[in-house]
């Protein structure tokens, strides 16, 4: 699933505008995990292993052709980690 956001699930700038762990996480340009959340290191870290599990079972199944329906921050945090070797094919 997305990253977990804790007490900022659901909310927007308007809604967190004024709070002082926001502005913190803010001035962190988002190093500081989310209050009752999770830091974006550890959302990518679970990300790029959960993808490499999943790598690793479609191979030893012979599975040529996958799809993944992901949110953006997870592929974000799949595509940065340097060390994944994936093949994007588009087709229309």
């Amino acid at each position: 699933n997305e990253c977990n956001f804790g007490k900022f699930e659901g909310k927007n700038h308007s809604d967190l505008d004024g709070n002082e762990y926001y502005q913190k996480w803010i001035d962190s340009m988002g190093e500081l995990p989310f209050p009752d959340g999770e830091s974006m290191a550890e959302f990518k870290k679970r990300s790029v292993s959960e993808f490499r599990k999943i790598m690793f079972w479609l191979e030893n199944e012979n599975v040529n052709t996958a799809a993944f329906v992901v949110h953006g921050g997870t592929i974000m945090s799949i595509l940065s980690e340097q060390k994944v070797d994936i093949v994007i094919t588009h087709t229309s």
